[in-house]
């Protein structure tokens, strides 16, 4: 099992050093695009702490992928403080901070840990050591400062002698079933011998104490046992607890892990078909993944009629028919005609991904005419696109003439009007026939050349919504009078911008509303105004406001400030609305076009249009 200490570097400080109180870097802290930034959280012996962008020996490792966990100050009255990383970024750096750790108890452990994991307790009871499991979730109450009592877990420990240990459930950790079934029940179980070989697990693989003897309980090992022994319900009963929530994940790296432990044939498709009775939609992806990924796998061919037993389960889910096809694939040779008829009846679900249409046709053995009859008639972005490659492997393996002649008869066969029809007769025309093309044309190819598939759906896909966001835009108008419900994303000057409606944005004056709004808010509006030229819908909180008085408040007013930068000697407005336009008044002799200045509004042109004067240079 990984151990925790590995997964997120955490350890205690046990010297106490200096700090220096650098006033200087007061303020909240921003996050620079470095996804591995640490920080670092350093507790004291006087109970201080402080967080700091340097490295601290000895210091509690934060990585910024931790930001939506939690920090657990977990002491030995049975208390663990429950506080989010979040609030802990906030910090000042380098300011060492008083009463990070409750001063009537004893901090016993610090971990880091999310919602969906557990903390893993020990301790003696009158009735005995007990083992107890928490999921971080079930801590209810947090708090949004260190050094507090926390929330009472633990009443009933004799001494004060309790150890707090994570439990991360992941496809690493190699945890048992038995120890997996008790660890998502949250229960507490105690160290007797009824649960010798659970106890002994615990204390050699998550309380890590030096014990002789230990028994190893491999998961996987114990999964296969259970198919060995035919207890296929112990099995399903495993693995029908991952098929909700959150633990979907952890029961999908797991299978992946039994899946690619399978030694015989027998133990392969027993499993592969127990997962399936489990939930077909969930466990087919880990499946397909442990077996593409071994070739040994893949020559674990399947019996015909349990092949079937399995393919049954999976043409259930019509949502999942291309991994149905991805497994048909591997084993293509172990079909029969029935499953052939079966898979060629449901071309219509292949996803929009020219792999599957090959996967397709060399399942059902197709010749090459009967794949180019298949892939015009489905007429899909993806049938087009491995219609392009088809051709052009072609190409080269017959040479560019037979090519060309083939591409041409191909080609007056596409009759579909489509723009994603259009743009693959065009990529066909010039990589086969030698076809010439306008320079626009040349680069839109060029790009799909280069980047393949994801281009050519990027690029048909935005044509799409340009034209739907066109049509929403013309027939905005006839959306006035009506009530959405938006949410609050910006602040202007004297304007809110809410998410966007019918392909525009929207902004709502903050005299038409009913009080100060915070971002993110959800709010419901009225649709007063659309300006078609300008993309803007215009709307209000009030009733019976009318466009001209929502028209007469300006996004700006005479004496703002804002920034102003120049691009290719242009002035653009910065720090208010995106569409606002600047003209400068009286230009300054001497301006640095590279430069930020700081501009004073001084007249009002339009809605959209501001006089401004320079002031100062930022600097920036």
């Amino acid at each position: 099992m990984m151990s925790f200490m590995d997964k997120y570097s955490i350890y205690k400080a046990t010297d106490e050093e200096t700090i220096e109180n650098t006033i200087s870097q007061l303020g909240n802290y921003q996050w620079n695009n470095n996804d591995n930034y640490q920080l670092y959280l350093c507790f004291y012996p006087n109970g201080s702490y402080v967080i700091s962008d340097s490295q601290k020996d000895n210091g509690l490792l934060i990585n910024k992928n931790l930001s939506e966990s939690f920090l657990l100050q977990c002491y030995d009255n049975g208390c663990v403080n429950k506080v989010p990383i979040e609030n802990i970024l906030e910090l000042r750096r380098d300011f060492e901070y008083s009463n990070g750790t409750y001063k009537n108890a004893e901090l016993q452990n610090n971990l880091i840990l999310g919602s969906n994991d557990y903390v893993a307790t020990k301790y003696s009871s009158v009735e005995g050591v007990k083992y107890r499991f928490i999921r971080v979730s079930s801590i209810v109450k947090t708090h949004t400062i260190l050094g507090l009592k926390g929330t009472p877990l633990i009443r009933d420990a004799k001494d004060s002698k309790i150890s707090w240990h994570p439990m991360v459930l992941s496809a690493t950790s190699n945890i048992p079933p038995s120890v997996i079934k008790l660890v998502l029940n949250e229960s507490t179980i105690l160290s007797d011998k009824d649960n010798l070989k659970i106890v002994q697990w615990l204390d050699c693989n998550v309380f890590v104490n030096k014990c002789k003897n230990a028994i190893e309980i491999s998961f996987e090992e114990e999964i296969i046992t259970f198919i060995l022994n035919k207890e296929y319900e112990k099995i399903k009963e495993i693995f029908n607890k991952y098929t909700t929530g959150p633990n979907v994940v952890v029961g999908q790296s797991m299978a992946q892990n039994v899946v690619a432990s399978a030694k015989t044939k027998d133990i392969l498709w027993t499993l592969i078909k127990l997962l399936l009775e489990c939930n077909a939609g969930i466990y087919i992806k880990p499946i397909i993944d442990a077996i593409n990924d071994n070739e040994f796998l893949q020559a674990l061919k399947p019996d015909t009629q349990l092949f079937e037993v399995v393919l049954k389960s999976l043409f259930a889910q019509e949502s999942k028919f291309h991994h149905t096809i991805s497994l048909v694939y591997l084993y293509r040779d172990c079909i029969d005609k029935r499953i052939e008829n079966v898979i060629r009846e449901n071309v219509d679900k292949l996803p929009n991904n020219p792999e599957y249409y090959m996967k397709f046709a060399r399942v059902l053995n197709l010749s090459f005419d009967e794949e180019i009859k298949i892939l015009i008639e489905d007429g899909s972005q993806a049938s087009y696109y491995r219609l392009y490659e088809l051709l052009y492997q072609y190409k080269q393996n017959h040479g560019a003439s037979k090519a060309k002649l083939l591409a041409k008869d191909i080609l007056s066969k596409i009759l579909d009007k489509s723009y994603h029809a259009d743009v693959i007769k065009k990529l066909i025309g010039y990589c086969i026939c030698d076809s010439k093309v306008g320079i626009n044309e040349l680069i839109l190819l060029q790009n799909i050349l280069n980047d393949g598939f994801e281009r050519y759906h990027k690029e048909c896909m935005g044509r799409t919504n340009r034209i739907k966001s066109q049509e929403q835009i013309r027939n905005a108008h006839k959306h006035i009078g009506e009530y959405r419900t938006c949410i609050v994303k910006k602040e202007y000057q004297n304007h809110y911008g809410l998410t966007s409606l019918e392909g525009m944005c929207v902004i709502l004056p903050k005299k038409y509303c009913s009080e100060q709004l915070q971002i993110n808010k959800s709010i419901k509006v009225q649709i007063v105004h659309v300006d078609e030229y300008n993309h803007i819908m215009f709307v209000a909180e009030y009733e019976n406001v009318t466009s001209k008085e929502i028209l007469e408040i300006p996004l700006l007013n005479v004496g703002d400030k804002i920034e102003v930068s120049f691009y290719q000697r242009s002035p653009k407005a910065h720090g208010c609305h995106g569409l606002i336009k600047v003209q400068i008044v009286s230009l300054p002799k001497f301006v640095n076009f590279k430069k930020r200045y700081v501009a004073q509004v001084i007249n009002r042109k339009d809605l959209f249009t501001y006089e401004v004067k320079l002031i100062k240079c930022t600097n920036q």
